[in-house]
């Protein structure tokens, strides 16, 4: 399972996303789709003046997520249409989890390829982007069984912010959701997680896997803390007014330092400059500003509050603005999401097409 290369996908990926756009009847933009437009637009602008050699496929991984996030936003949802999305992409996440967990247990470096490997283990990121569908399932029981594989698979990752951000949504559903459950089935929930701690732990020996948390700490995130003071002491030191403001281009991280940041923030700072990180932030605001328009008690709100959790933190240790797929599947359950909670389009600002 690698991130793949986008040379032969990128130009199916615009086509087929277009159809989509213009066989839309009913055309209504957010203010949180506004804003990811508004970004994504900036972000390629100054590469395509730059006359970037591959603009085609530039333009596939920036632009196509807020334009599919624009087409689910304005496709028209039953609830049974919803219950459907949840569990096509729960299952969805369960198979790319037992997927990777297989390879993990494979010679891959020997089947594919150092860097193919390599990328096929990052790829536990497709699970954790794919985790929040699992919560939008309503029923409990269904989302206790399928949160199990996803959760080995990030303790076969070994990736401390796998582990770390999947135990804390998992605290934060089972806060949310349990003053809401009859006592009887608190009681069955309690056994059944106990039951489901004993079976992971069969897999894993938790103090080799604590062990590797405090390495992983201890070293800054396998190096991520130097290198983002590294890229943030090169952007205060070495930008002039002009790329303070508008940043150093395109993949200018890479080529300065020879290193990704593994930060989508600093990386957005640094390539796209102050207005660049500002513009991503309003999206965040609006992003996180749909909270409060949300019902509370819903599966709907706690799924969409998971989904920040996961945008927040893979945005905090990989790439993630610059690929295809993956922007691709939040941009699909957000405008789901909104959606269904903005049908009659009372709570929150739009503009019609």
């Amino acid at each position: 399972m690698s991130t793949g290369n986008i040379d032969g996908r990128a130009s199916y990926i615009i086509f087929f996303t277009l159809i989509g756009f213009f066989l839309l009847r009913e055309q209504v933009i957010s203010t949180t789709i506004a804003s990811a437009f508004i970004f994504t637009i900036y972000m390629v602008i100054n590469p395509l003046l730059e006359g970037i050699s591959n603009p085609i496929q530039y333009m596939s991984s920036y632009i196509i997520w807020p334009v599919v996030f624009y087409i689910t936003y304005n496709l028209t949802y039953k609830e049974k249409d919803v219950s459907l999305i949840s569990y096509l992409g729960a299952i969805t996440c369960n198979i790319t989890a037992f997927l990777y967990i297989t390879l993990t247990n494979m010679d891959i470096y020997s089947l594919i390829g150092t860097n193919n490997a390599i990328a096929g283990y990052n790829s536990i990121y497709y699970v954790l982007l794919l985790y929040p569908f699992v919560f939008l399932i309503k029923d409990r029981k269904h989302v206790l069984l399928l949160v199990l594989l996803p959760i080995i698979s990030f303790f076969v990752s070994t990736k401390s912010t796998c582990i770390i951000s999947s135990v804390f949504i998992l605290v934060y559903y089972i806060h949310s959701t349990f003053s809401e459950i009859e006592i009887s089935k608190k009681i069955v929930l309690l056994v059944a997680g106990f039951i489901m701690a004993y079976l992971i732990s069969l897999f894993f020996q938790f103090p080799s896997v604590f062990h590797g948390l405090q390495e992983d700490f201890s070293s800054g995130g396998n190096g991520r803390s130097e290198i983002a003071l590294q890229v943030f002491y090169n952007f205060l030191s070495h930008s002039s007014l002009s790329e303070m403001l508008l940043g150093h281009g395109t993949n200018a991280v890479s080529k300065a330092l020879n290193i990704g940041a593994h930060n989508d923030f600093l990386e957005t700072l640094y390539n796209y400059g102050l207005i660049g990180i500002l513009l991503f932030f309003l999206f965040w605001y609006n992003l996180i500003k749909n909270i409060k328009y949300l019902e509370s008690g819903t599966e709907e709100k706690r799924a969409y509050i998971i989904s920040l959790i996961v945008f927040f933190v893979c945005c905090m240790v990989s790439k993630l603005l610059g690929t295809q797929i993956q922007m691709l599947l939040l941009a699909i359950f957000w405008g789901v999401i909104l959606k269904q909670n903005d049908k009659k389009y009372e709570n929150s600002t739009y503009y019609s097409i």
